[in-house]
């Protein structure tokens, strides 16, 4: 049976292009230090940055950032006008992510489950520029230098899958609010939530019951490969030890599953990872239900 995380496979071609034999070696046998994953670390970041964005990362320089992205996202406000006369009082999406996504079908029950109507499916790859429209705020956070890298890697041009859902039924606050609230804390047994549920015992397994190491040698590099995740778990690494709220630690980096925009963040992102035709698809569902 195919892994459920199979797209970070490709992790392994792409460690082979920047890293050195033996610090793949020393990745996968979890023998690597705090000042060598650092270095690893901003070969990473120029790798699924580039190297310009890199290096003004290293710098500080972020309000040289801040700017690229406001010009990013003004060159793309045009999408917005796709979906602006879709209600989403009462529509919502669901992108699930590269780590887990051999478990859309449970997510589909799930949902269904709820009685709402999945109107729409579509199997992606998000671009960097689309991975930064959404992450802009976790690309500059001071306490996410050390992980975002890895993040980036195990999600940008990765297979993903985007599911638009939409209710009939009256409810009480907006479905994407909705569903941001019962998307759960990764890394975190919550039940009835996506992440917390069925994100979480998708991914129990790849990590051992103490949830700081990898339960296969193989699965260091397919999600950890530089080792920040696994040394930031452990206390390795100064953080701001905001892993402490996960039951198994390292999913709190690699494990986070699904991405729920709320009401205010929907269509600044629907217009990121969907097209026109995609909204004119979504749109003749909705008039068709």
């Amino acid at each position: 049976m195919e892994k459920i995380y199979y797209p970070l496979e490709e992790n392994l071609g792409i460690v082979k292009k920047i890293y050195s034999e033996s610090f793949i070696n020393d990745s996968i046998n979890d023998e690597l230090c705090a000042d060598y994953c650092m270095e690893a670390n901003e070969q990473l970041a120029k790798y699924v940055y580039g190297v310009q964005i890199a290096d003004l990362l290293r710098n500080g320089e972020i309000s040289a950032i801040n700017s690229m992205y406001k010009d990013l996202k003004k060159k793309n406000e045009f999408r917005k006008d796709f979906f602006s006369d879709i209600n989403f009082n009462n529509t919502g999406l669901i992108l699930v992510r590269p780590e887990n996504i051999g478990l859309v079908s449970k997510y589909e029950k799930f949902l269904n489950s709820l009685d709402l109507d999945i109107i729409y499916k579509k199997y992606i790859k998000i671009n960097f520029e689309q991975y930064w429209l959404l992450y802009h705020h976790g690309l500059i956070c001071e306490d996410a230098v050390c992980d975002f890298p890895t993040r980036t890697l195990n999600y940008a041009n990765k297979l993903c899958c985007l599911l638009v859902v939409r209710t009939i039924k009256d409810i009480v606050q907006p479905l994407p609010d909705y569903l941001n609230s019962i998307k759960g804390k990764q890394g975190k047994f919550q039940t009835g939530t996506l992440r917390g549920e069925i994100g979480y015992n998708g991914l129990k397994n790849i990590v051992t019951s103490d949830g700081i190491y990898f339960n296969e040698k193989l699965n260091n590099l397919l999600f950890d490969p530089t080792g920040m995740c696994r040394l930031l778990s452990r206390g390795k690494i100064e953080s701001d030890n905001s892993h402490e709220i996960a039951d198994l630690k390292l999913l709190f980096y690699v494990g986070q599953t699904v991405h729920v925009p709320d009401y205010s963040e929907i269509l600044d992102d629907i217009s990121v990872l969907c097209d026109e035709n995609d909204a004119k698809k979504i749109k003749q569902k909705i008039k068709n239900k």
